[in-house]
C-alpha cells in the first residue's frame, strides 16, 4: 500500500537577536530553536546561523495549503514585528514530503502565495521517497 505524509514548517533564521526574544515578539512557542554554533542532532554539523521554528500540527490539515495557512494565521503578522530586535532576518516555508510512491498534491492557493510573498518568504520542499523490498 503507497501512502505519503506532508509536513510543514516556518522558519525563521539569519537573524542577530536571541530566539527568545523572536518568540517573545512572534507570541508563539516555537517548536524548536537554536543558535549559531549549536550542533544539529540529526546531521552532527553545527548550524551557521539562529533558527526559530513552528511546526504545523498533524491536526491542522492534511494538504500543504491548509496547513500553511495555519501557520500564517499564527505567525504573519507578527513577523513585521521583528525589526524591533533585529535588523534581519529571512522566512522560509519549509516542507517534508514523505511518499512510498504517492503522487501527493502539492498545492498552494493563490492567496496563500501572496500572504508567503508579503513577509518575504521562500518556500523550499524536500521530497523523500521511501522503496520498499519486493516492491
Amino acid at each position: 500500500m503507497m501512502s505519503s505524509e506532508i509536513r510543514v514548517a516556518l522558519l525563521l533564521s539569519d537573524f542577530s537577536c536571541e530566539p527568545a526574544q523572536l518568540t517573545e515578539i512572534v507570541g508563539i512557542r516555537p517548536t524548536r530553536v537554536w543558535k549559531i554554533g549549536d550542533v544539529n542532532p540529526k546531521s552532527g554539523v553545527a548550524y551557521r546561523s539562529s533558527g526559530w521554528m513552528l511546526d504545523a500540527p498533524s491536526g491542522s490539515g492534511d494538504d500543504l495549503d491548509t496547513r500553511t495557512r495555519w501557520l500564517l494565521d499564527r505567525a504573519a503578522a507578527e513577523i513585521h514585528q521583528l525589526e524591533r530586535v533585529t535588523k534581519s532576518w529571512s522566512v522560509k516555508l519549509y516542507c517534508s514530503v514523505y511518499t512510498s510512491g504517492d503522487r501527493p498534491p502539492l498545492f498552494l492557493s493563490a492567496p496563500t502565495v501572496q500572504r508567503l510573498a508579503s513577509v518575504g518568504a521562500a518556500i523550499d520542499v524536500d521530497l523523500f521517497v521511501t522503496v520498499h523490498d519486493g516492491e
